[in-house]
């Protein structure tokens, strides 16, 4: 029996590779920082600094340059990214040099409060240098979470649940709907 579940594992593990080589190889190393979930997306910032993305892409928001839709692969979008935001129809990253970047099609609101206009296929480099501390922790969804308890456990009440689903607005569509793996960024 021992035997069968060993076979059944390689064999699972060689479809899995032979159908999805980078996107299962990946997940399987648990080489990802962050993950970002836009509108049927998904943006992926390895350790290295390398920035990977797959699903939807109808408005250009993947950056590969096309609007052809990645369901079995990752594709690798560019390096030396430090943070990335996956919004409804557009990405931003910003970049280890303090860079910020977007595409896609959407307003882009950056540190400023001004709003940028972007309509493209591929990261476009916003002009001027940002310069971003991380101001939160983060906590990982998992199955039975529900923001209230997060709020809870991490903010101490739970009714702060709503400080949680507003600084995550742009992965949360309904705060009574969150999801195994995603990256929810917690208020201090």
């Amino acid at each position: 029996m021992k035997m069968k579940k060993i076979i059944s594992a390689v064999l699972l593990m060689f479809i899995l590779t032979a159908v999805f080589p980078v996107f299962a190889a990946d997940i399987i190393a648990g080489d990802f920082i962050q993950i970002s979930s836009g509108d049927g997306y998904e943006m992926l910032l390895k350790s290295d600094g390398s920035l990977w993305a797959c699903g939807e892409n109808d408005f250009g928001q993947l950056g590969d340059g096309t609007t052809t839709p990645k369901y079995e692969l990752l594709i690798k979008i560019m390096d030396d990214v430090k943070q990335v935001f996956a919004g409804y129809r557009h990405t931003t990253a910003i970049k280890t040099d303090g860079s910020l970047w977007a595409w896609g099609k959407g307003e882009v609101e950056i540190f400023d409060g001004t709003l940028i206009n972007i309509d493209s296929l591929t990261p476009v480099k916003i002009d001027e240098p940002v310069v971003i501390e991380i101001i939160y922790k983060t906590y990982t969804v998992v199955k039975g979470d529900c923001l209230w308890n997060i709020a809870k456990k991490y903010l101490g009440a739970g009714n702060r649940y709503v400080e949680i689903y507003e600084l995550n607005r742009d992965i949360i569509k309904n705060p009574h709907k969150i999801y195994p793996g995603q990256i929810l960024r917690l208020p201090e």
